[in-house]
């Protein structure tokens, strides 16, 4: 072999060398693009606390518990008032006419104190069912706008929950270690959102 064919070889030797580092390149590129970390996920907070106070469906519900709790206690005030006539009646009444009365008397007691522990249990289980019905809806709100906003992860911020400053070691240990959060960039907050959204559809189903 000539020297000039020599050279050609190891030319073409060092080309086709260079060509498969190249390849060999691409390849681990591609594969470190295919296995790299994840890009970093959009991350927002939701104070429920303040989304709680902020509702008006949730004020307006309240204040129809309220009128429900007046209901209730004018019956029980109404038995009350009931008892107080029978016992006069039983005060003022002869020998013979006192087992009659004083039967009357405690069923009307029995009947005041059933009706208290009624109003007390059933009032107890409608505010249990307003908060959980508003918790679901803001829930689905919440799920909504991060869908609409491109958020991959929402987290219910207790930032702003009080440790405080009287009390037991245990007490102020448990509230320090309930935090989840220390400190929330103020711009993740999407707590206002999620007002306004609520607030506007509760205002439209109206």
């Amino acid at each position: 072999m000539s020297i000039l064919s020599r050279q050609r070889v190891l030319v073409l030797a060092a080309l086709l060398a260079c060509a498969g580092l190249a390849l060999i390149g691409a390849r681990a590129a591609a594969t470190a693009a295919r296995f790299g970390p994840p890009a970093a996920p959009v991350i927002a907070v939701v104070d429920l606390d303040s989304v709680l106070q902020g509702l008006n469906e949730k004020k307006d519900r309240e204040a129809a518990l309220q009128t429900t709790l007046k209901d209730l206690q004018s019956r029980v005030n109404a038995l009350g008032e009931e008892a107080k006539n029978e016992q006069a009646k039983l005060e003022q009444a002869t020998d013979a006419q006192k087992p009659a009365l004083a039967k009357a008397l405690r069923e009307k007691i029995i009947r005041a104190e059933f009706e208290k522990q009624y109003s007390e249990k059933i009032l107890t289980e409608m505010s249990g069912e307003v908060i959980r019905e508003i918790y679901l809806k803001i829930d689905n709100a919440t799920e909504r706008l991060a869908k609409q906003n491109g958020y991959q992860l929402v987290l219910a911020s207790d930032e702003k929950n009080p440790v405080p400053d009287r009390g037991s070691t245990s007490d102020i240990l448990r509230s320090i270690a309930s935090k989840r959060m220390l400190f929330v960039d103020p711009s993740l907050d999407i707590t206002q959102e999620v007002i306004t959204l609520m607030n506007n559809e509760y205002a439209a189903r109206k």
